[in-house]
């Protein structure tokens, strides 16, 4: 017997009422995806709503990944107790993406800088990643905004090798893939 309030009281009913007591103590986890629009010179606009992400759930781990492979990322979301989460980015802007081939056992480029020119900004560097988000892990195809251009952009990367490659003449929405061919000799 387990005394609760000085009364006996069975064992299971005893650690039921404790761990109710206790859960009072901790708040509800459940929120949101809490989402912004960019709308440059350094401002943002939540769009939570607008874009319907605003249901309450606890989440851990998200992916983005091109799902229909229309050149935008997607996002996947793991949902406690819940199935999985896919929205899809029905965005229209124009992008432009990379897919590398590096070297074995690099085969996917990562630790490489990309970097595109003459796109919505002067320029912009990603490097290929593998994982990097909390409990989760991205594709490593790499996305640029390409803004009103639609040509004359060029792509330059930068291995981790040191070797460099450079495409010229790119053009918004297409894929592009690069492939490092060797590696330097010091």
């Amino acid at each position: 017997m387990v005394y609760v309030d000085g009364k006996p009281v069975p064992f299971q009913t005893a650690f039921t009422a404790q761990r109710v007591k206790e859960m009072r103590r901790y708040p509800n986890l459940d929120g949101p995806i809490v989402a912004f629009r960019n709308l440059q010179n350094l401002k943002f606009a939540e769009q939570t709503e607008v874009w319907g992400v605003n249901e309450p759930a606890v989440r851990q781990g998200a992916a983005l990944v091109d799902l229909d492979n229309d050149g935008d990322l997607d996002l996947v979301v793991n949902v406690l107790n819940g199935p999985a989460e896919v929205w899809e980015n029905l965005g229209a802007n124009a992008r432009v993406a990379v897919e590398l081939q590096g070297l074995s056992p690099n085969t996917a480029g990562i630790g490489a800088q990309i970097t595109l020119r003459g796109g919505a900004v002067l320029s912009q560097t990603h490097e290929v990643v593998c994982g990097g988000q909390y409990l989760s892990g991205s594709q490593t195809r790499v996305v640029f905004a390409a803004g009103a251009a639609k040509t004359g952009m060029a792509l330059d990367v930068k291995w981790r090798s040191g070797k460099r490659s450079h495409v010229s003449s790119v053009g918004a929405n297409r894929l592009f893939g690069s492939m490092n061919m060797g590696r330097n000799r010091s």
